[in-house]
């Protein structure tokens, strides 16, 4: 499996409450704030910082805190991985390097590349 940079979020409640405080949600994959989507949290916390500071800044009425436990594959796709040799970390599915937000398009280029990797590969 390769490693991935994009770490899983903390669970912890001051995070979580921090995000809220900030207008920000997780929703299992990514980090939200307003239409914009991150894959750190640092990363959504400075801009939400940043556009709240404008003058004339008015907070979304319609905002729900959502802090969603980290998304993890099911059985029948986590069977699909295996066969192919496909890594999950962080909410992408990795493979030689590369990094797939979607299953699909994983399997599509390991299809391409070879043929299944035996389970040796992975003891």
């Amino acid at each position: 499996m390769c490693p991935s940079s994009v770490p899983f979020p903390s669970a912890g409640a001051a995070d979580a409450a921090l995000a809220a405080r900030h207008e920000i949600g997780y929703d299992g994959r990514r980090y939200l704030y307003r239409e914009y989507r991150y894959e750190h949290f640092a990363d959504a916390l400075s801009y939400a910082r940043l556009d709240q500071a404008r003058p004339g800044f008015q907070p979304d009425a319609a905002f729900v805190a959502r802090w969603d436990a980290p998304w993890q594959p099911g059985p029948a796709q986590q069977e699909q991985m295996a066969h192919w040799g496909i890594g999950f970390a962080a909410g992408y599915y990795l493979l030689d390097g590369y990094r797939y937000e979607h299953l699909a398009d994983a399997l599509s280029y390991a299809r391409q590349r070879a043929a299944p990797v035996p389970a040796a590969h992975f003891a």
